[in-house]
C-alpha cells in the first residue's frame, strides 16, 4: 500500500505532532483540545477546584468559563457528557452532586453589536453542588471541592456558524476557570481549571500546507 504522503513529509508530520504535544501543560490540569483539521473538540487530563463554602440546602451551580458570561450557543450537537465531575476526597458528609446532563459540551457567544454582550465569551456547564444534611446537629455550612476529568473521546464542532467557529479556534492558551454561578449575573471563579490547546497552531498548519510543495520544489532542483 503506498503512502499518500512522501517520506520526509510524514517524518514532519509526526515532528510537528510531538513538538505539539510537548508544548502541552505538565500539571494535571483539565485540557481543552480544538482541532482545526477534523472540526472536533477533545476533553483530557483532570483537575480540582478551590475549596468552597456550602450552606445548608443552598444549591451552588457550578461551570468552567473564562469571564461573567452566562449564556451562549452549543458548539456540538453530539451527544453525551465529555466530562465526568465528581466531589473531590475527602467528600464532606451529605453533599451531592448532579452533572448537567450536557456536561462538557462548551458554549460560546459572539455577538460585539449587543452593549449588554460587547466581548466573545467561552463556558462549560457542570452541574449543581448541594448541602443537605439531615439533622439538626449537623453544622450550617461546609467546605468542599469537585474535580473534572475528560473522557478522552473527540466531538464534533462542524455545524458550528462561522463566527463562532473563527473565534473558538482562535483560544490557544486561553485559560479556563472553575466558576460558582451565585446568580443574578454573579460569578465567582474558584480555582484554575486549565487550558485551551488548538490545534494545529498557526505556524504549524502553514509548515503541514507547505511542506508538500516545498518537497516537489527539492525534487526537482536535484533532477535538474
Amino acid at each position: 500500500m503506498r503512502h499518500l504522503l512522501p517520506s520526509p513529509f510524514r517524518s514532519l508530520s509526526v515532528a510537528g505532532l510531538v513538538a505539539l504535544i510537548a508544548q502541552l501543560p505538565a500539571n494535571a490540569a483539565i485540557t481543552l483540545t480544538i482541532d482545526t483539521i477534523s472540526k472536533t473538540f477533545t476533553w483530557s487530563g483532570s483537575a480540582t477546584s478551590d475549596s468552597v463554602e456550602l450552606a445548608k440546602e443552598s444549591p451552588k451551580i457550578i461551570q468552567l468559563g473564562i469571564d461573567g458570561w452566562i449564556g451562549g450557543i452549543y458548539i456540538s450537537d453530539d451527544a453525551g457528557a465529555p466530562l465526568g465531575v465528581s466531589i473531590a476526597p475527602p467528600s464532606p458528609r451529605h453533599v451531592d452532586i448532579t452533572p448537567a446532563f450536557d456536561t462538557g459540551i462548551p458554549t460560546v457567544t459572539v455577538n460585539p453589536s449587543n452593549p449588554f454582550d460587547p466581548t466573545n465569551s467561552i463556558r462549560v456547564r457542570l452541574g449543581n453542588v448541594e448541602y443537605r444534611p439531615p439533622f439538626s446537629e449537623d453544622p450550617a455550612t461546609v467546605s468542599a471541592s469537585f474535580s473534572i476529568t475528560g473522557d478522552g473521546q473527540a466531538y464534533s464542532y462542524a455545524t458550528l456558524n462561522g463566527n463562532r467557529t473563527a473565534y473558538l479556534e482562535s483560544l490557544d492558551g486561553t485559560v479556563l476557570y472553575f466558576q460558582d454561578y451565585q446568580g443574578g449575573g454573579s460569578i465567582v471563579n474558584i480555582g484554575t481549571a486549565g487550558q485551551i490547546v488548538v490545534i494545529p497552531e498557526p505556524s504549524s498548519a502553514l509548515l503541514l500546507i507547505a511542506a508538500p510543495f516545498l518537497f516537489s520544489l527539492s525534487r526537482r532542483r536535484q533532477n535538474h
